[in-house]
């Protein structure tokens, strides 16, 4: 018996060997674990772009989404205004009254939803300020009485803050700021003159100009070519979606592009004018 259950115990003690040598083959050395993390790392690290871009892309078609609403609202304006284009801004006061300047936006609020203020109305990538001005119109006021937003209107086409042709959708009204810049406006840009309405930009993502000053670049409501010898500083094209910006046309529909052609006159000039030429004139050579 002796001999017997000398046997059982070395069986058992070979089994517990193997049991234990089984259990050691099962855990990871700090090697292994370096190597899974490594690999896990090099995943995460090919998927973020992919994220982001689907992100972007999101983003991108949400912005497009408004730009589109933005149209059905200029188409239902056009309706009930003779097929006449909205003014970039107007002076809805007598010359000595206090100034009351209603801007393009202002115009198109019976037929869009959201106010101007609403972060909702505006590109979802875009992280700037949205405001109006404490006082509508105020030419002294921190925005120069411009609205800041994500937003432009094509009111000018490629001319100068002061056309004296406006190449745009509509430019000034009767504009008489207090006595300041009396100026009779223009007549309203009407739809049979958009030339070649599906490039004929309307609306679009603007850039970082803070107050207009000339066509030098296009800044939160107000949209325009910038001269060819303007910097390009990508600062003023922050990415938003991407890194195409998006407009509509008069057509309705909404296209992307970069900012660096959008905004050059040299490639895209002809699709800010309502006769669809380009106009070096207006632009060539300026500051």
């Amino acid at each position: 018996m002796s001999g017997t259950s000398c046997r059982c115990e070395r069986s058992s003690a070979a089994w517990g060997g193997v049991e234990a040598r089984r259990q050691r083959r099962w855990a990871f050395t700090l090697i292994e674990l370096l190597v899974v993390i490594a690999i896990i790392a090099l995943l995460a690290a090919m998927l973020l772009p992919v994220l982001s871009l689907a992100q972007a892309r999101a983003r991108s078609t949400s912005c497009k989404n408004h730009l589109r609403q933005m149209e059905l609202a200029l188409g239902m304006y056009l309706d009930d205004n003779r097929a006449s284009y909205p003014y970039y801004f107007m002076n809805t006061s007598p010359l000595s009254s206090a100034p009351h300047v209603v801007e393009w936006e202002d115009e198109m609020a019976p037929y869009y939803p959201l106010r101007w203020t609403n972060r909702a109305y505006h590109c979802p990538g875009y992280t700037g300020p949205i405001s109006a001005p404490s006082v509508v119109g105020d030419p002294y006021g921190p925005t120069g009485g411009f609205d800041v937003g994500s937003y432009g209107y094509n009111g000018f086409g490629t001319e100068p803050f002061f056309p004296n042709s406006p190449l745009g959708l509509g430019a000034l009204g009767s504009l008489t700021v207090g006595g300041l810049f009396p100026s009779p406006g223009f007549p309203p840009t009407r739809d049979s003159m958009i030339r070649a309405p599906s490039e004929m930009i309307a609306f679009a993502d603007s850039t970082l100009g803070v107050v207009p000053a000339g066509p030098s670049r296009g800044g939160l409501d107000y949209l325009s070519v910038p001269p060819p010898t303007h910097s390009m500083d990508p600062t003023e094209y922050p990415p938003r979606h991407g890194q195409n910006y998006n407009f509509a046309c008069c057509d309705g529909h909404v296209e992307g592009m970069l900012p660096g052609v959008l905004f050059s006159p040299w490639r895209s000039a002809a699709r800010w004018n309502n006769d669809h030429q380009p106009h070096p004139e207006t632009w060539e050579g300026k500051p």
